[in-house]
């Protein structure tokens, strides 16, 4: 064969080599869609084929129209019983078995861990475990969650102990949490500042609302404090402080801390809050409302909903629990408040409902404080970062 002959022959190889498989796994598609849909498309635009793995409980047509290879899995959310975790684990090996995908985005500790122990018996994966904060298992204290934990633990060590893999983490006490337990090393882990939002997706909108607005954007959980914050409205109602209290989210037939319609709508017909449901133009109600509230105090990772409401300008009212206080310094852009203190967090609604001026202030403060570490750009320059580590040739 000739020299010209055999060069073409490598240039036709070259040309039809499979691009490089990026594999996430993901309790939900709409997870994706509310979290990672830009970097998804990021990723596809420098190159490499995304393959999402995930319940569609919403329609995966969105990320199938863009070229987004999808993979209906029925995973189980929360702990299951040891038969439903075997069929999870099956899963998820069958995925990544068919795939065989160069990179595997775990998303949640329950994927990390199981997910994690597949990819750690291969060879050449690289492995990003993103746990999007620690979730009701490192808050509650029911005897099956404390012999839980350490069990848990032990299984994320041995996760992390594969070579190329990195844990990702929302937030700095997270961080220190699995350091300090010995999961793994600083090398090891890294701090990604949430999903990120385009620097000019969500702008302050400057409104005078006659009666000022608190909203709050959440699954309506308990655990995320929604019984709180209704019982912090009836107190200022009672003293006859004026303000709107707008509830924004839908219940979750999954949890089993999840709120009724019925009890959401008694709220309603006591004429303390009004409860809006699942809603697509969040923004446009954060930016026309004049203080968040996310009074949780389930374990948060970085909750996009207080970063939605940063971009927007509001002063943020929440519980100073890790992830919350990433967000929110108290007294500048917002206030700290215990969790599952009504009292407190009524005071702390009544102080900014009562001073317009300085809710305003701390609503742009808001907003600088979005602008310094919550983009797009800001979450895209953490996701390289661990890439690097990785030893992925991925930049988004």
């Amino acid at each position: 064969m000739r020299i010209a002959d055999n060069v073409a022959c490598n240039e036709v190889h070259e040309n039809i080599r499979p691009s490089k498989r990026y594999l996430i796994i993901i309790n939900d598609i709409q997870f994706l869609y509310s979290h990672f849909w830009a970097l998804a498309i990021s990723i596809q635009q420098a190159g490499w084929d995304v393959i999402v793995a995930a319940r569609c409980e919403t329609s995966p047509q969105q990320a199938i129209d863009v070229g987004i290879q999808f993979i209906p899995l029925k995973l189980k959310v929360g702990v299951g019983g040891p038969i439903s975790e075997i069929k999870s684990a099956l899963a998820l090996r069958a995925v990544i078995h068919s795939i065989n995908p160069d990179i595997v985005h775990l998303v949640s500790i329950k994927n990390v861990l199981i997910g994690g122990l597949i990819v750690s018996r291969r060879n050449n994966v690289a492995l990003l475990g993103a746990i999007t904060g620690l979730g009701s298992l490192f808050v509650e204290t029911n005897i099956f969650y404390l012999l839980l934990r350490p069990l848990v633990l032990y299984g994320m060590k041995y996760v992390f102990k594969y070579p190329r893999s990195i844990m990702a983490l929302e937030n700095t006490a997270d961080q220190q949490f699995f350091v300090e337990n010995k999961v793994v090393d600083d090398v090891k882990c890294s701090v990604i500042p949430g999903a990120g939002i385009d620097i000019d997706s969500i702008f302050p909108n400057p409104h005078n609302n006659v009666v000022p607005v608190i909203i709050c954007v959440s699954r309506m959980i308990r655990n995320k404090g929604i019984l709180n914050l209704i019982d912090a409205a009836q107190i200022l109602h009672r003293e006859g402080v004026r303000f709107e209290l707008l509830l924004v989210g839908d219940i979750d037939v999954n949890n089993p801390t999840s709120l009724s319609r019925e009890e959401l709508r008694t709220a309603e017909e006591n004429s303390i809050v009004k409860w809006l449901g699942y809603r697509i133009d969040i923004p446009h109600l954060i930016a026309n409302s004049d203080i968040f509230c996310l009074p949780s105090y389930y374990r948060e990772g970085l909750p996009r909903a207080l970063v939605e409401a940063s971009a927007a300008g509001c002063s943020i009212v929440t519980t100073d629990i890790p992830g919350c206080r990433e967000v929110v310094v108290n007294g500048v852009n917002g206030i700290l408040v215990p969790p599952r203190d009504t009292i407190l967090l009524a005071g702390a609604l009544r102080c900014l409902l009562k001073d317009a001026m300085t809710c305003k202030q701390m609503g742009m403060e808001s907003r600088k404080r979005f602008e310094q570490l919550f983009t797009t750009a800001s979450v895209f320059a953490a996701f390289n970062r661990c890439y690097n580590a990785l030893d992925i040739s991925l930049q988004v």
